[in-house]
Protein backbone atom coordinates (compact mmCIF):
# COMPACT_ATOMS: atom_id res chain seq x y z
CA UNK A 1 0.00 0.00 0.00
CA UNK A 2 2.72 2.31 0.99
CA UNK A 3 4.73 1.77 -2.45
CA UNK A 4 1.57 2.64 -3.84
CA UNK A 5 0.91 5.98 -2.34
CA UNK A 6 4.46 6.56 -3.10
CA UNK A 7 4.18 5.97 -7.24
CA UNK A 8 0.93 8.00 -6.99
CA UNK A 9 3.15 10.80 -5.32
CA UNK A 10 5.48 11.19 -7.47
CA UNK A 11 3.49 10.75 -10.71
CA UNK A 12 1.65 13.94 -9.67
CA UNK A 13 4.74 15.52 -8.80
CA UNK A 14 5.84 14.71 -11.97
CA UNK A 15 2.88 16.06 -14.16
CA UNK A 16 2.92 18.98 -12.15
CA UNK A 17 6.66 19.78 -12.33
CA UNK A 18 6.66 19.77 -16.20
CA UNK A 19 3.60 21.72 -16.49
CA UNK A 20 2.49 25.33 -15.32
CA UNK A 21 -0.65 25.22 -12.59
CA UNK A 22 -2.42 27.68 -14.48
CA UNK A 23 -4.20 27.98 -17.84
CA UNK A 24 -5.06 31.17 -19.75
CA UNK A 25 -8.26 31.77 -21.53
CA UNK A 26 -10.31 34.25 -23.14
CA UNK A 27 -13.75 34.44 -23.86
CA UNK A 28 -16.19 36.98 -25.61
CA UNK A 29 -16.02 39.48 -28.54
CA UNK A 30 -15.43 42.92 -28.83
CA UNK A 31 -16.41 44.47 -31.54
CA UNK A 32 -15.91 48.38 -32.37
CA UNK A 33 -18.64 48.33 -35.13
CA UNK A 34 -19.60 51.23 -37.35
CA UNK A 35 -22.45 52.76 -35.09
CA UNK A 36 -19.56 53.51 -32.55
CA UNK A 37 -18.37 55.98 -35.66
CA UNK A 38 -20.96 57.85 -36.32
CA UNK A 39 -20.88 61.80 -38.45
CA UNK A 40 -24.13 63.48 -37.77
CA UNK A 41 -23.04 66.91 -38.90
CA UNK A 42 -20.87 68.05 -41.53
CA UNK A 43 -16.64 69.18 -40.60
CA UNK A 44 -17.29 66.65 -37.89
CA UNK A 45 -14.91 64.04 -37.21
CA UNK A 46 -15.03 60.86 -35.83
CA UNK A 47 -15.37 60.60 -31.68
CA UNK A 48 -12.16 61.39 -30.07
CA UNK A 49 -12.00 57.39 -28.30
CA UNK A 50 -14.88 54.82 -28.63
CA UNK A 51 -15.37 51.94 -26.11
CA UNK A 52 -17.48 49.43 -27.15
CA UNK A 53 -20.38 48.25 -25.27
CA UNK A 54 -18.81 44.69 -25.90
CA UNK A 55 -16.29 43.28 -23.35
CA UNK A 56 -14.50 40.34 -22.83
CA UNK A 57 -13.29 37.88 -19.95
CA UNK A 58 -9.70 36.34 -18.85
CA UNK A 59 -9.67 32.77 -17.06
CA UNK A 60 -7.02 31.57 -14.98
CA UNK A 61 -7.98 28.52 -14.14
CA UNK A 62 -6.40 25.72 -12.72
CA UNK A 63 -4.96 23.03 -15.11
CA UNK A 64 -5.70 19.97 -12.97
CA UNK A 65 -7.83 19.70 -10.37
CA UNK A 66 -5.39 18.51 -7.68
CA UNK A 67 -3.46 21.97 -8.72
CA UNK A 68 -6.20 23.94 -6.73
CA UNK A 69 -5.37 21.66 -3.75
CA UNK A 70 -1.74 21.70 -3.40
CA UNK A 71 -0.79 24.39 -5.47
CA UNK A 72 -3.85 26.96 -4.61
CA UNK A 73 -2.29 28.90 -1.59
CA UNK A 74 1.24 29.73 -3.79
CA UNK A 75 0.26 30.88 -7.23
CA UNK A 76 1.11 34.25 -7.95
CA UNK A 77 1.05 35.66 -11.96
CA UNK A 78 1.36 38.51 -14.15
CA UNK A 79 -0.58 39.42 -17.13
CA UNK A 80 1.10 40.87 -20.06
CA UNK A 81 -0.57 42.95 -22.89
CA UNK A 82 0.91 43.63 -26.78
CA UNK A 83 -0.97 43.77 -30.03
CA UNK A 84 0.82 42.60 -33.87
CA UNK A 85 -0.87 44.42 -36.16
CA UNK A 86 -1.68 43.11 -39.51
CA UNK A 87 0.81 44.61 -42.28
CA UNK A 88 -1.31 47.10 -44.42
CA UNK A 89 -3.89 46.74 -42.26
CA UNK A 90 -3.21 48.68 -39.36
CA UNK A 91 -2.45 52.85 -39.11
CA UNK A 92 -0.45 53.78 -36.77
CA UNK A 93 -2.26 57.32 -35.68
CA UNK A 94 -4.68 54.32 -34.33
CA UNK A 95 -4.41 53.64 -30.49
CA UNK A 96 -5.32 50.91 -29.07
CA UNK A 97 -6.73 50.61 -24.94
CA UNK A 98 -7.53 47.75 -22.41
CA UNK A 99 -8.41 47.90 -18.30
CA UNK A 100 -9.58 46.02 -16.15
CA UNK A 101 -13.03 46.34 -15.05
CA UNK A 102 -13.28 44.21 -12.41
CA UNK A 103 -11.86 41.41 -9.84
CA UNK A 104 -13.35 38.28 -11.69
CA UNK A 105 -14.34 35.15 -9.09
CA UNK A 106 -12.13 32.35 -7.50
CA UNK A 107 -11.68 29.33 -9.61
CA UNK A 108 -11.50 26.83 -6.26
CA UNK A 109 -11.90 26.82 -2.64
CA UNK A 110 -8.49 28.09 -1.86
CA UNK A 111 -8.17 31.54 -0.72
CA UNK A 112 -9.79 35.15 -2.36
CA UNK A 113 -7.78 36.32 -5.32
CA UNK A 114 -5.86 39.49 -5.11
CA UNK A 115 -5.79 41.60 -8.49
CA UNK A 116 -3.60 44.55 -8.62
CA UNK A 117 -2.98 47.01 -11.31
CA UNK A 118 -4.96 47.12 -14.63
CA UNK A 119 -8.13 49.53 -13.37
CA UNK A 120 -6.99 52.97 -15.29
CA UNK A 121 -6.82 51.90 -19.56
CA UNK A 122 -3.47 51.03 -20.61
CA UNK A 123 -1.98 51.49 -24.36
CA UNK A 124 -1.61 48.19 -26.11
CA UNK A 125 1.71 48.57 -27.77
CA UNK A 126 3.69 46.41 -30.13
CA UNK A 127 5.66 46.00 -27.15
CA UNK A 128 4.91 43.82 -24.41
CA UNK A 129 4.04 45.35 -21.40
CA UNK A 130 2.31 44.27 -17.35
CA UNK A 131 -1.64 44.59 -17.38
CA UNK A 132 -2.30 43.82 -14.04
CA UNK A 133 -1.19 40.91 -11.49
CA UNK A 134 -2.66 38.68 -8.98
CA UNK A 135 -2.97 35.36 -6.83
CA UNK A 136 -4.68 32.38 -7.18
CA UNK A 137 -7.14 30.83 -9.74
CA UNK A 138 -8.91 33.86 -10.84
CA UNK A 139 -12.18 33.01 -14.01
CA UNK A 140 -14.17 35.53 -15.67
CA UNK A 141 -12.30 38.95 -15.18
CA UNK A 142 -13.48 41.40 -17.48
CA UNK A 143 -11.90 43.34 -19.64
CA UNK A 144 -12.56 46.81 -21.46
CA UNK A 145 -11.76 48.24 -24.76
CA UNK A 146 -11.21 51.69 -26.09
CA UNK A 147 -9.87 53.02 -29.51
CA UNK A 148 -8.73 56.18 -30.30
CA UNK A 149 -6.99 57.62 -33.37
CA UNK A 150 -9.49 57.42 -35.92
CA UNK A 151 -10.30 60.01 -38.36
CA UNK A 152 -12.50 60.35 -41.34
CA UNK A 153 -8.94 60.98 -43.31
CA UNK A 154 -8.25 57.59 -43.31
CA UNK A 155 -10.56 56.74 -45.70
CA UNK A 156 -13.11 53.29 -45.51
CA UNK A 157 -11.09 50.43 -45.46
CA UNK A 158 -10.52 47.27 -43.07
CA UNK A 159 -8.32 47.42 -39.79
CA UNK A 160 -6.95 44.57 -38.45
CA UNK A 161 -4.58 43.92 -35.31
CA UNK A 162 -3.97 40.51 -32.95
CA UNK A 163 -3.72 41.08 -29.07
CA UNK A 164 -1.86 39.10 -27.34
CA UNK A 165 -2.73 38.10 -24.07
CA UNK A 166 0.25 36.47 -21.95
CA UNK A 167 0.58 34.86 -18.23
CA UNK A 168 3.61 34.09 -16.53
CA UNK A 169 3.81 32.80 -13.03
CA UNK A 170 6.09 33.80 -9.95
Amino acid sequence: MKQLVLAISLMITAVNSFSQTLYLSVSGNVDFDNSSFTVSEAGEDFPSSVVPESSARINLEYRYWLDSWFYGAYVNWNVQISHDPEPGKWDDALKLYIRRTGNGQRDSWWGTPILTGGGEFKEITESTNDFFSGSYGTINIPISFMLSGASLTMGARDLKTTIVITYSEE
